[in-house]
């Protein structure tokens, strides 16, 4: 299943990935007027044919279903895009199998990290409301 670390508020159900095998992983890039600000605003992971998206804000872990899985967009009036990366362009998740994933609190805000066969670790942190990620074993 999932496990928990630390104090932090969780909004939404933590979908049970563990012992399934990574279909698709994508992390919505923020963008404003040219530079990047957010290199992870919100992660897209699916397993089991379902898309399932992991989101920051103010803290607060979010799990929310999806249908599909969005295309990048822009809001030229604002400077803002949304660009859509695939993941698995540069950490090899898709076709492996999620050994388990926990949710802890930081020193400064929350954070959850995947561990794959193959000890290959995906995590995402949020540091002071601007989500990073990271991985290692590659």
């Amino acid at each position: 299943m999932f496990a928990t670390m630390g104090d932090f508020e969780l909004n939404g159900e933590p979908p049970d990935l563990s012992g399934k095998i990574c279909q698709g992983l994508y992390r919505e890039e923020y963008w404003f007027e040219g530079d990047l600000i957010e290199p992870a605003t919100i992660l897209y992971l699916k397993f089991d044919g379902q898309w399932h998206r992991l989101y920051f804000d103010f803290g607060i872990i979010f799990w929310r279903l999806e249908d599909e899985l969005p295309e990048s967009f822009d809001v030229p009036e604002e400077g803002w895009s949304f660009k859509m990366i695939d993941v698995n362009r540069t950490i090899p998740v898709v076709g492996r199998c999620l050994e388990q994933y926990y949710m802890q609190a930081g020193p400064y805000g929350p954070r959850v990290v995947f561990e794959f066969e193959g000890d290959l670790v995906f995590a995402v942190e949020n540091i002071n409301d601007v989500t990073h990620f990271s991985a290692a074993g590659l």
